[in-house]
């Protein structure tokens, strides 16, 4: 054991070996704790090595120490990644995350990372968003994909595409016969 005041190494295996023994919720707390003592350089010199692990616990922790210390280009890079993909796109909802990097996740092939992007969009009520990407979303993936995205509060509505008469109205009286 190193002598007191003496910095210890920020390695994976130091994290585990202090934090692992705690129950999850204290174990997170600590650890959020501990990521806001660190300086900028440690902070990142940590999540560069736990980023470097096979283990996919330590990537996860890594995506949580950037959260936690707010590091936004951590987070909209872990967005590419298909592991870390939805703790990052939960982290999207509190945090102001880079709209091109939801923008394209949001008109990404898969059907459900645009699905997930959606309701990441829709509970971080992003409509100014959702308005800049629904008429690309229509035009590549159809009405449906179109009104996932119509149910955010505040989004504008499709303009119709038919030029003939408007329909009848729905509910109007009969005259007696």
């Amino acid at each position: 054991m190193a002598a007191y005041g003496t910095p210890q190494p920020l390695t994976p295996s130091w994290l585990r070996a202090h934090f692992d023994p705690l129950p999850f919720p204290a174990r997170m707390s600590a650890l959020a704790r501990y990521a806001r003592t660190l300086s900028p350089d440690a902070c990142t010199a940590l999540r560069t090595a736990l980023d470097s692990s096979p283990e996919p616990d330590d990537r996860h922790l890594a995506l949580f120490l950037a959260v936690v210390r707010r590091d936004l280009d951590a987070v909209a890079a872990a967005l590419a990644d298909p592991l870390l993909r939805r703790r990052a796109l939960a982290a999207a909802i509190r945090l102001p995350v880079p709209e091109a990097a939801l923008a394209q996740l949001a008109l990404s092939e898969s059907r459900s990372v645009r699905h997930e992007t959606y309701r990441v969009l829709r509970a971080g009520r992003r409509t100014a968003l959702a308005d800049l990407l629904l008429p690309r979303a229509h035009a590549a993936y159809g009405p449906a994909d179109a009104a996932r995205l119509l149910r955010l509060p505040g989004a504008r509505r499709l303009r119709p595409t038919t030029t003939g008469p408007p329909p009848p109205p729905v509910g109007r009286r009969r005259g007696r016969t």
